[in-house]
Formats: structure tokens, C-alpha cells, sequence
């Protein structure tokens, strides 16, 4: 999408006080680029503008979340009505897809597996990089192969290509071939230090950038990130020592109500949508793992939407009370 495509968006979203939350077109090599371009649209529009599970990919750009984050609270200072999410994982989770190529997929599935045996030596030697720039076939690992065979799952790519006698960059596109380009991976390609460093910004929000899903399917989910299960007890839990407990709270309930317009929620009060979690705040925290994400998180002791209590002492409730939230 262009420049002016976008800008012509946002003086809708202004129109209508709503946000724009951006995906960032480049979340590696060009990260500082992007987020300025993002700061670009917010200030041409004056239109809410939010940064997408804000993150620093590729090891030789570690440590810039210190220069980012200044880029955006400058940028808040003078005016810019910006924010951004994060999730606190060091790893993240997409289809396997994002390796290869962007002029050399165009949505249709089937002409590209078509076409892998044509594929040129520059076309397999930009998957190489791009196997790089997501910390190396190693730190690469499939989290579902959606195959009758699970063998692959939970392997990194450069196990599964030894297995496969194959090169790492033919072994992505085997197994995008195999799935029909289902197959998702975890990508451990950030720095934990980063990560918290984001914690610090008042402009921040946390968010999962997960699914919701089903404890019991198992099989057919694979091994999923695990944000999918534990990001806001981990949040909760990695903050806690540091950060007043009212503003961790407040980063996962009020703030984003009101930054997605999600009207009577985020706050306990009259006239508002009880939606409410009971937590002890000395025993709250993830179980979820990149090994095993299937796990519940522990120290939350009751769960209540729109005033139903769903979970009580460790024991679930099936009625579905809840309800799609529209902003």
C-alpha cells in the first residue's frame, strides 16, 4: 500500500476518532525507518496512530529499543498522538511464508509451489538471508507443520533440513510445499533486554498478538506460541518488581479499552461491563512454554465477563457469556 493510499485512510480514522494500529513495514534492518514513517502518518493526519507488537528483530540490531523509544516519545511530545503494543516474549510466531521473497509470492498458493523448481539461485539465496535476518535456522522453530506427520513439529528448521539431507532454504520451501502454506513457525530473532527496555515507555500497552484456543485440541494446534496462554501473568510477573502495580494493570485493561474505543471496559465502575480477574500477586505467573505452551497460568484464582463467573479456584465454567467486542 502507498504513501498516499494510507494518508488517505487515516483522515478517516481522524474523522471518526479511531486509531490506526500499523504493522510496521520493516521490523528488521529498517526499523528506524518505518517507525518514522508511522510517526509521518500521525503527524501529517493529526489521526491516533499505534505501533503493532513494537519489537527489534535480527541481533545486530539489539539494543536500539533505548533510540526507539526516544524517537517515539519525541514524537509524542511535539504532538503526535502515537502508541504502540508489545507482548513480552523474545520470540515471535508467524507462517513460514515471511521467508521467502515478497516479489516472488503474491497471494496465490498454488502458482508458487508450482514454481519452486524454477526458482533461481538469487531467489534461493535471498531465503538464505532471510533465514539470517530471523537469527538463523537454528533459532527457527516450527511450531505446526499442519502435517499428518508431526515429526516436524517443535524441530528448528536446521534439524529438520539434516533430517531431510537437504539445504535450510530448500527445506522451507519443502515444507511450505508439504502444508500448502499453512505451516507456522516461532522465530527466536529478539533480545529479552529489549524487550523489557519497552516496559519502561508510558506509551506502551500490552497485548498478546495470540489466538484464543482451545486447551483440548491439542494435535491438531501443534506446539503454538506460547503468548497464546500466559502474556499477561508473564507480564504481570517480569514487571511486578519493578513497576508500580497500578501501572501494570492499567497497561492491560484501561489503556487499551480506551486506545480501541472499547466502550464500558478496562475500568471496574458503575454502569460499566463486569469484566474482572482475581489474581494473588505473589504467586501469579506463566506456565506456558516454547517446549510445551499448553499449559495453564497459575495464581489466578477467579475470572468473571460480563458479570458471569467463568472460573472459580482452578475450576473452568463452560457458559459462553462473552461477546465479540466491536470498536
Amino acid at each position: 500500500m502507498s504513501q498516499r493510499e494510507i494518508l488517505e485512510l487515516l483522515k478517516v480514522v481522524k474523522k471518526y476518532d479511531r486509531v490506526a494500529s500499523f504493522h510496521m513495514r520493516d521490523e528488521v534492518n529498517e526499523i528506524e525507518k518505518s517507525i518514522e514513517e508511522v510517526i509521518y502518518y500521525g503527524r501529517e493526519t493529526k489521526a491516533k496512530v499505534n505501533i503493532s507488537h513494537l519489537k527489534v528483530m535480527n541481533r545486530k540490531n539489539w539494543r536500539k529499543s533505548r533510540k526507539i523509544i526516544e524517537m517515539l516519545e519525541k514524537a509524542s511530545k511535539s504532538g503526535v498522538l502515537i502508541s504502540f503494543d508489545q507482548y513480552p516474549y523474545e520470540a515471535t510466531c508467524t507462517n513460514l511464508f515471511v521467508l521467502i521473497p515478497q516479489n516472488v509470492f503474491d497471494g496465490d498458493i498454488e502458482t508458487f509451489i508450482k514454481e519452486i523448481p524454477n526458482f533461481s539461485d538469487k531467489v534461493m539465496s535471498l531465503i538464505r538471508e532471510n533465514i539470517e535476518k530471523r537469527a538463523g535456522s537454528k533459532n527457527i522453530v516450527v511450531s505446526n507443520s499442519y502435517l499428518k506427520d508431526t515429526y516436524f513439529n517443535g524441530k528448528t528448521i536446521f534439524e529438520i533440513s539434516k533430517y531431510l539431507n537437504l539445504s535450510e532454504e530448500k527445506t522451507v520451501l519443502y515444507i511450505l510445499e508439504k502444508s500448502k502454506g499453512k505451516a507456522q513457525a516461532i522465530y527466536f530473532s529478539m533480545d529479552l533486554e529489549d524487550v523489557k527496555e519497552f516496559f519502561k515507555s508510558d506509551l506502551g500497552v500490552i497485548a498478546s498478538d495470540g489466538n484464543s484456543l482451545p486447551m483440548e485440541d491439542k494435535f491438531d494446534l501443534g506446539n503454538p506460541h506460547p503468548r497464546n496462554f500466559g502474556t499477561f501473568p508473564k507480564y504481570i510477573w517480569m514487571s511486578k518488581d519493578e513497576v508500580p502495580i497500578e501501572k501494570i494493570i492499567n497497561r492491560i485493561t484501561e489503556r487499551p479499552a480506551k486506545l480501541f474505543r472499547l466502550e464500558g471496559r478496562g475500568e471496574i465502575k458503575n454502569g460499566n461491563f463486569a469484566d474482572i480477574t482475581i489474581f494473588d500477586l505473589d504467586k501469579i505467573k506463566d506456565s506456558s512454554t516454547f517446549q510445551n505452551s499448553f499449559q495453564c497460568p497459575v495464581g489466578i484464582e477467579y475470572v468473571v465477563i460480563n458479570g458471569k463467573v467463568v472460573l472459580e479456584e482452578g475450576t473452568v465454567f463452560t457458559a459462553k457469556v462473552g461477546s465479540v467486542l466491536v470498536n
